[in-house]
């Protein structure tokens, strides 16, 4: 249902333009829904560079992590708990609806620890409180100029749980890391990450808990990696499949601690 689909970025794009900081999401400028048509202002002027192209070379910049992680913190807590709709009560329910096939039907785990745990993670995930989640929070959808980082390519972006934006990015950062070698650098950039998001979380908030949120996601980050190393998505990487069940049963404990 493409309309739909279009619809419900539109109402994104617009929500979070007021939400979040000037200049770090695009403003609308136009809407034709019946031709299937928007259009934003450019973000930076269009000098902006994207994150995945930074990561791309190996580079994983720490300072954009830790104002990243501001960023998404300050979503997340604005929008706990609120009144806010972007898309029916049924189609927010189908974005945990497919995460949770992806972790039953589709993602070969490096052992049953790991499986046990995203499954009780992804359960929690339906009875936590909602807040805007960008569903899609990818290096490829990330743009930084001179210190500064916006997002965009806001179509999936839904009520849910807060941790399931942390997991798809760990992912990614991770796996990026499975595949170029650098594994310690994308390790800090997810430490300077959770340090902005920690920071901008407010604890008066009702069950919003920071600490809670990133174990959460770090454990639903294994997900992400099984589901693309697995089912081969990613054939060029570089790594032992030793390597790779050794990081996971890490992951599994879900205790930043050990993990930084």
């Amino acid at each position: 249902r493409p309309r739909e689909r279009l619809l419900h970025e539109i109402e994104a794009v617009k929500i979070l333009y007021h939400i979040l900081p000037l200049g770090t999401s695009p403003k609308l400028v136009y809407e034709d829904p019946e031709n299937f048509t928007f259009m934003t202002e450019s973000l930076f002027r269009g000098n902006g560079r994207l994150l995945d192209e930074y990561i791309k070379e190996g580079v994983y910049p720490i300072d954009i992590a830790l104002i990243l992680g501001k960023l998404i913190g300050q979503l997340h807590t604005k929008t706990y708990n609120s009144e806010i709709s972007i898309r029916e009560p049924s189609e927010e329910l189908r974005f945990y609806e497919q995460q949770y096939d992806i972790l039953f039907y589709s993602v070969s785990f490096p052992s049953s620890i790991a499986r046990t745990v995203c499954l009780e993670e992804i359960n929690k995930v339906k009875s936590k409180g909602k807040a805007i989640v960008i569903g899609d929070l990818s290096p490829k959808n990330i743009v930084t100029s001179d210190g500064n980082v916006a997002l965009f390519d806001f179509d999936a972006v839904h009520m849910g749980d807060p941790a399931t934006d942390l997991a798809y990015l760990f992912g990614h950062i991770f796996l990026s890391s499975f595949v170029n070698g650098r594994v310690t650098e994308a390790r800090e950039f997810i430490h300077n990450f959770i340090a902005g998001y920690e920071e901008k979380v407010d604890e008066n908030i009702v069950g919003l808990d920071a600490i809670e949120v990133i174990n959460s996601g770090l454990v639903l980050s294994i997900a992400t990696i099984a589901y693309r190393l697995f089912d081969a998505f990613v054939p060029e990487a570089t790594f032992l499949p030793d390597e790779v069940v050794a990081v996971y049963r890490k992951f599994s404990s879900s205790i930043c601690s050990k993990l930084f």
